[in-house]
């Protein structure tokens, strides 16, 4: 925004991408739609986390209806770009081929590449013609990029107002990688070799080169990164369709449409978008991990874990598009979830009666008490002594535990020995 040059002029409209300030979406209603998914009463995996992402960012619980890819193109220093966006437009590619499958429309923006304009309405509103490649001079000056915001902005209100209720923002060309991971190695502050990571699919010269690269880079843009001049950090690092791509995604957040990322241009754009609004995050899901290491590290700085790592690198966005069914299974399944009953015991009736007690605890009622018997007691003058076994003397283990009632002293017992007789058997022979 800028002064106004008069004095006591009005100040300036706000730009169309701040128009709007996104706003959190509804979290209560993610829990209730992960609670519907868990009356299925099994585990459902990461499906339950999908679950709680579309029920937070479409309350209603319904299919998406509209979901449109939209791709920004323009050139980084590489005469690429050109022949890839004429190549969608036709109809070729894995990416074309795999939107059809899923029933997903692509809209292409021309916002910077070199050349003459594509068919149609493509190169309409490019920002530039081509830009250099970051790590020689400035890909955009500070109106390019405000240029680029806004196109994304518009880009957003136009696709909302026809209908989109999903969107999978992209990045196009390959040769956006540079300036992509120049801006995510500054943001999430970890190392160029780190940031690039390595691909075995990529031939030892190219990556030397391109880690050279996103190294110069990101030793140019190190102070717009450490002061979080984001709009600086666009001027000097990125470019017309990461720009383009960041405004469209705080556009589209603060629309409350959802959006899928997929792709190191898309989570490049997304660390931009949520440095100038900080709850557009919020609206965003990664259905997708690629495994590139840029990715990677964008999508843990904006808490992002993907629901599949297919490790699928066919272009950004076309992770996304092969992860559709995942998001379509879990909106049904929620949907279609029996409905879980709480059980609750059976109560069990207690009649509470005040005056009766049992073990000193009043107020409950056992039931009628049986009637106590009459238990003889039995005096030792009643017993007779001729119905008593008397005890075997040859049975050493016959012991009486009770004293003797014979009043009969042991000396005249004539089956108990004497003491004369003991002493007698004690004595060692021959004493």
């Amino acid at each position: 925004m800028t002064e106004p040059d008069v004095e006591g002029a009005p100040p300036p409209e706000p730009s169309l991408l701040e128009s709007l300030t996104p706003v959190a979406p509804d979290w209560a209603a993610g829990e209730a739609a992960q609670a519907r998914l868990a009356g299925w009463r099994t585990a459902t995996g990461t499906l339950a986390d999908v679950a709680r992402w579309v029920g937070t960012v479409r309350p209603d619980g319904t299919p998406f209806h509209r979901i449109r890819l939209i791709a920004f193109a323009a050139d980084h220093g590489v005469a690429d770009g050109a022949d890839e966006a004429r190549a969608l437009l036709a109809g070729e590619g894995a990416l074309a081929l795999l939107a059809e499958r899923a029933g997903v429309s692509i809209r292409l923006i021309d916002a910077g590449l070199a050349g003459d304009p594509l068919p149609g309405d493509v190169s309409a509103r490019r920002v530039r013609a081509g830009s250099p490649a970051l790590h020689h001079e400035d890909p955009l000056t500070p109106e390019q990029v405000d240029a680029a915001l806004d196109l994304g902005a518009r880009v957003a209100d136009e696709e909302v107002d026809a209908g989109a209720d999903l969107v999978i923002p992209v990045v196009l060309t390959e040769s956006a990688l540079i300036p992509a991971t120049v801006i995510i190695g500054s943001l999430c502050d970890v190392e160029p070799v780190r940031a690039l990571g390595y691909d075995a699919h990529v031939p030892d010269a190219v990556w030397i080169e391109r880690c050279a690269a996103v190294r110069d880079g990101m030793r140019r843009v190190s102070t717009a990164a450490a002061t979080l001049a984001t709009r600086r950090l666009l001027a000097i690092g990125g470019g017309a369709d990461l720009a383009a791509a960041a405004g469209f995604l705080v556009r589209t957040a603060a629309r409350r449409t959802p959006a899928l990322l997929d792709g190191v241009g898309a989570a490049a754009a997304a660390l931009v978008a949520r440095a100038l609004a900080f709850e557009a995050p919020r609206w965003w899901y990664a259905p997708h991990g690629s495994g590139r290491a840029g990715e990677k590290q964008a999508f843990s700085m904006l808490s992002l874990e993907p629901a599949v790592n297919l490790g699928v690198r066919l272009g950004d966005g076309a992770g996304a598009l092969l992860a559709l069914p995942v998001l379509t299974a879990a909106i049904e399944l929620t949907r279609t979830a029996p409905q879980r009953v709480e059980e609750t015991p059976d109560e069990v009736e207690v009649t509470v009666d005040p005056g009766d007690e049992i073990g000193g605890v009043g107020g409950y009622d056992a039931g009628p008490r049986a009637p106590e018997a009459d238990v003889p007691i039995v005096q030792p003058e009643d017993v007779d002594p001729a119905v008593i076994e008397p005890l075997d003397p040859a049975d050493p283990l016959a012991v009486d535990p009770e004293p003797s009632l014979d009043p009969t002293p042991l000396a005249a017992n004539p089956a108990a020995p004497t003491d004369a007789v003991r002493r007698a058997g004690d004595a060692p022979s021959g004493g």
